[in-house]
């Protein structure tokens, strides 16, 4: 669709006859610009399972100028404001059973996104299961995120970045990428992570 197609049904008498008339009305997205900040708004950081990668989340943020809040603002604590992305580290998982926390996180805080929000699960491999139990979990971590992809609203996308044991020094770029505009059209996707001595730079 063209962007006076966009600008006009996203307007406030657009609006009004697109929904009176069962149109479409294609969200706005946001796109990468130079110089823009990472996210428009805080990130909440929450993990599910004995999540290893939390910490070193918080920090990258942080060091990226982004606000980072807790799992108690997504739940309903804070002052209510919007969130610009929501990160679920579910590293660790061990079984079916802890899918019950990522749900538990992930449920409250996708309602509070804000438009052109994003939703960043950061998981161990599959392959790399130790157990039937474990593997299962990781897999039905893949089908969690598909799925959000399909479901999020305007202009939000829903991605997974698998990150084994070892890979974490390669992390920056990626949660930087889906996280920024420059992943606008990018959704439902899945990045397996290799071991790498590459810069950390902002773009």
């Amino acid at each position: 669709m063209s962007d006076w197609y966009r600008d006009f049904a996203n307007s406030g008498v657009g609006t009004t006859i697109t929904k009176n008339l069962g149109l479409p009305r294609p969200a706005v997205l946001r796109r990468y610009e130079p110089g823009q900040p990472l996210l428009p708004g805080p990130v909440v950081v929450g993990s599910a399972g004995e999540g290893r990668l939390r910490t070193e989340v918080t920090e990258l943020l942080s060091d990226a100028g982004v606000t980072v809040v807790s799992p108690v603002a997504a739940d309903g604590g804070g002052d209510g404001e919007r969130f610009g992305a929501v990160v679920l580290d579910a590293t660790g998982l061990t079984g079916p059973a802890d899918l019950a926390s990522a749900h538990d996180f992930l449920a409250p805080a996708v309602k509070r996104l804000r438009p052109s929000g994003r939703v960043l699960v950061l998981a161990d491999p599959p392959a790399e299961a130790s157990s039937p139990a474990q593997a299962a979990a990781r897999q039905a971590v893949d089908g969690l995120v598909r799925s959000l992809g399909k479901e999020l609203l305007d202009g939000s996308t829903a991605n997974l970045v698998l990150v084994p044991v070892g890979a974490e020094g390669s992390l920056a770029g990626p949660l930087r990428f889906f996280l920024s505009g420059r992943s606008a059209y990018v959704d439902g996707q899945v990045l397996t992570l290799a071991p790498a001595d590459l810069p950390g730079g902002e773009d």
